[in-house]
């Protein structure tokens, strides 16, 4: 049986499109895994394509074990988003991983017009460390056990990532919610 992942949104999540969408897709990904880099490639066409059919939401599951600046780039994705610059953040991470030292992202804040003063200070004190640990919580209540780990209206997907795989699934779970809704 497939894993059930929270089909709602949740107060702290990050995501893109229409919270009313007939279709979420969860990914729990780390911004220093090889995989969830290639993964963001294909979400961003797939994205494209879907424009707001689809509910995109984005947690955190750094590898604390393999990835030494995952944690902090997590921080650091949260920290731009209190500055409303978290997806903005997001590109710049996996579009620069494995470059995640904190120079970096003191880099990428500067090049998104985040005050560093406030950056570099949310950064030390841990700020949005509760966040990070909140959503990988989440992630290894809903049997997360490897990134990325996708989510469709709450159904474990495990499928190719590849776009053509990817936005079949999503299409499909469109119809079946359809369906569903409408008693067909």
């Amino acid at each position: 049986m497939a894993k059930i992942a929270t089909r709602r949104l949740l107060p702290s999540d990050h995501f893109k499109g229409s919270s009313k969408a007939a279709v979420m897709l969860l990914e729990y990904g780390d911004f220093e895994c090889h995989r969830c880099v290639a993964a963001f490639h294909t979400l961003k066409d797939a994205l494209h394509w879907l424009d707001n059919s689809v509910c995109f939401v984005f947690r955190h599951y750094p590898d604390l074990e393999r990835h030494s600046y995952a944690f902090s780039a997590a921080q650091a994705a949260e920290a731009a988003g209190s500055h409303g610059k978290f997806w903005e953040m997001y590109d710049a991470l996996y579009s620069h991983s494995p470059h995640l030292d904190d120079s970096h992202l003191i880099a990428f804040a500067e090049q998104l017009g985040i005050s560093l003063d406030v950056f570099k200070r949310e950064m030390l004190d841990d700020t949005y460390a509760q966040k990070v640990n909140d959503d990988r919580a989440f992630g290894i209540e809903d049997g997360v056990d490897e990134t990325p780990a996708f989510f469709i209206n709450g159904v474990r997907y495990r499928g190719d990532w590849d776009l053509d795989c990817l936005l079949a699934a999503v299409e499909d779970a469109g119809v079946r919610w359809f369906e569903s809704r409408f008693h067909l």
